[in-house]
């Protein structure tokens, strides 16, 4: 069994032994913004707080390591090209001051650095060479950054990173930074509005010639049957030499599962802020394991000796040919890879702990955060993830699996987040042939599902891919989540096998009078027993009140099962048991008597309401809502229309221009179902 360690890494990492005191990076708490370091409107101040121990505590205290250049981290570049009369001005501030309020615009003890044009040209790290550097006269000081912008030209279309709070903030809310953005250039009465959201930093000390390695580039993780390739990228950090024509010499080194030690130098000229890579082949990494990687480049008159080193660890996975092969997550052993396929982040993570972001915490409680499936532990893919990841696609993938002839296929567990409607996160199951260098999608399943009845924003659904195709192959599986930076999907008890457990069809409920009938259809059930129906009067508490045996077909099977009840709101599951004990549960389905109607305004929130006004409404069906608000005397003072889905859907309203006062909110569906809450505006 892999050590678990292996799985918190990913297996591939990159450890940059880039811990000296003339490079520092601040970006704890990623987040983006388009208001910070070139802000939004003609004139832009940024006033942001930055900690001792984010900076380093021994780092920039001398003249001849005294921070020079300082770059921003450009997450989509805009129009505008450049901005003019551009001002950076540093200061230091006590160990106690950690966080702004809002307040005036004001230089006062501020140090100006750099006065000109900024020109950012491409996405990552731009910035600027300091026209003054900047000591540190303390290594216990904050540092506070003003970045002041008064061409008068609204800048168009950027957006940065962003450091949101700072590292000593598990919460995210601390208000690290103040801005304005205005029509007019800042004065002494200009009011700088406090914020979460300040920049990511880099602060420098760039030597005249610099050498350094950024990154070792691996083959994808798998169980390699040739000489694999692997190259590295040298940087031209330096302020102002050009690096020729092999004077920078990278010496390569493995141990580990597998050995190599090879030497290359740089076949062209690097100029200043260039990089080129140089490619190691021929390297025998077919012994399962963990390869250590290290490159160390040497180059006279380097001026920097502390980034010359890069390290990182490449596993090469073994070969599974015993099936079938449980992955419950508790302990990962089969899908312990991870890959970005598209963006810089894979999005991957393995939990111990329930999941809940800011949006699921705010709206509907942590009671309907996402847990285990079975067990205590299970796979994240966080679409959701603190900053824009739309268009992001990552892969949790597994060591090779040696398929034997016959029918197999693999089955697992995913959750139903529907919180963002509008957010079509997705999981493919993917498989690569040629120990992945490609990955083809075999089937997909789509994040949110608006067909489904669920009990509650968070649910679990079981699915089955038939991977038969691939009998009699070395094959590598995945996971590949599709990020529209919305919905999170969990994923647990992974199952390869060739006889895989009951797969349903369909689950579904409808009532008829008083009575409550469930149809379910399902294929595969080979090693079945049959089916627990257990029922719940408030989607958490289920108890059994039948048994269905099952009908032992290959095929399709339809069950049906009919319950006498008089219960406002019925919640159903089905327990299906095999031969040898083991279970699982099918989704929730969701029946509402009659008199229930279609729509319930679960709740209202915040009441009494200041500003904005918040619904959650549950329906059974998709259905259009007129919302109607009317004052103590029956006066309707507001009216809207909105659309709902099955399930839970969450709605928010301005009633900031109505008086204090007591209220009325309606909900009227199209089935002539209503629904009416008091609350107070103060």
């Amino acid at each position: 069994m892999k050590k678990i360690y292996l799985f918190l890494t990913f297996s591939i990492v990159l450890l940059l032994n880039n811990l000296n005191a003339q490079t520092v990076q601040i970006v704890v708490n990623p987040g983006t913004s388009g208001n910070i370091v070139s802000g939004a409107a003609a004139y832009h101040a940024s006033e942001s707080i930055y900690l001792a121990s984010e900076i380093g505590n021994a780092n920039f205290l001398t003249t001849a390591t005294a921070i020079n250049h300082i770059d921003f981290s450009l997450n989509a570049l805009g129009t505008s090209g450049s901005f003019g009369s551009y001002t950076i001005y540093l200061k230091e501030v006590t160990a106690t001051t950690t966080t702004l309020a809002t307040g005036t615009y004001s230089t006062t003890g501020y140090k100006s650095v750099f006065s000109g044009t900024f020109a950012p040209a491409a996405t990552g790290w731009v910035g600027v060479d300091l026209t003054t550097p900047f000591v540190r006269t303390s290594g216990t000081k904050n540092l506070e950054v003003m970045l002041v912008r008064k061409d008068g030209v609204a800048p168009v279309g950027y957006v940065w990173n962003a450091s949101v709070s700072n590292a000593n903030d598990a919460t995210f809310t601390l208000t690290t930074t103040r801005r304005y953005n205005g029509a007019t250039t800042p004065t002494a009465t200009s009011s700088l509005t406090a914020s979460i959201y300040r920049e990511a930093i880099q602060f420098r000390n760039v030597p005249t010639a610099d050498v350094s390695l950024t990154k070792i580039a691996f083959p994808a993780a798998s169980c390699y049957n040739s000489n694999q390739s692997v190259s590295v990228t040298i940087a031209n950090s330096g302020k102002s030499t050009v690096i020729n024509a092999g004077q920078a010499t990278v010496a390569l080194t493995v141990s580990g599962a597998n050995t190599y030690t090879g030497s290359k130098a740089n076949i062209g000229s690097i100029a200043v802020g260039s990089t080129e890579s140089v490619s190691f082949s021929g390297i025998n990494l077919n012994t399962p394991g963990a390869n250590n990687f290290t490159a160390i480049v040497s180059y006279a008159g380097d001026g920097d000796a502390s980034n010359d080193t890069v390290r990182g660890s490449l596993e090469t996975a073994g070969t599974i040919s015993a099936f079938p092969t449980i992955e419950d997550a508790e302990a990962p052993s089969t899908f312990i890879y991870a890959k970005a396929l598209n963006g810089n982040r894979s999005l991957w993570s393995w939990r111990s702990t329930s999941y809940a972001n800011t949006d699921m915490t705010t709206v509907i409680g942590t009671a309907d955060s996402i847990y285990a499936h079975g067990g205590t532990h299970y796979y994240l893919f966080d679409s959701y993830s603190g900053s824009n990841s739309t268009g992001f696609t990552g892969i949790l993938y597994s060591e090779c699996l040696a398929v034997p002839a016959g029918t197999y296929g693999i089955d697992f567990w995913i959750t139903h987040d529907t919180l963002f409607q509008t957010s079509m996160d997705s999981i493919f199951v993917d498989v690569s042939t040629d120990r992945g260098v490609t990955w083809n999608r075999i089937q997909g399943f789509q994040r949110v599902d608006q067909s489904g009845s669920y009990d509650s924003q968070i649910d679990w659904e079981h699915n089955t891919v038939d991977i038969s195709a691939y009998a009699g192959q070395t094959i590598q599986l995945a996971f590949e989540g599709q990020s529209d930076y919305g919905n999170v999907i969990g994923l647990d008890d992974i199952n390869i096998a060739s006889t895989l457990p009951v797969k349903y069809v369909s689950f579904k409920g409808a009532r008829s009078e008083n009575i409550n009938k469930l149809t379910w259809i399902t294929t595969n059930e080979l090693d079945n027993t049959g089916f627990e129906v257990q029922k719940s009067t408030d989607g958490k508490n289920f108890e059994k009140i039948g048994f269905v045996n099952s009908n032992y077909v290959s095929g399709n099977a339809t069950y049906n099962f009919n319950d006498a009840t008089n219960d406002r709101v019925s919640y159903y599951r089905l327990k299906q048991i095999d031969k040898n004990g083991k279970f699982t549960y099918s989704v929730v389905v969701v029946i509402k008597s009659a008199e229930a109607g279609n729509i319930h305004l679960e709740t209202i929130y915040p009441n009494p309401v200041a500003a904005d006004l918040n619904l959650k409404v549950s329906a059974l069906n998709a259905d259009k809502l007129a919302i109607v608000i009317t004052d103590a005397t029956g006066k309707t003072v507001a009216n809207y229309h909105a659309s709902v889905v099955a399930g839970m859907n969450h709605f928010e309203y301005s009633v900031s221009n109505l008086r204090a006062g007591t209220y009325y909110i309606k909900l009227i569906g199209t089935e002539g179902s209503t629904q009416t809450q008091l609350f107070e505006k103060k």
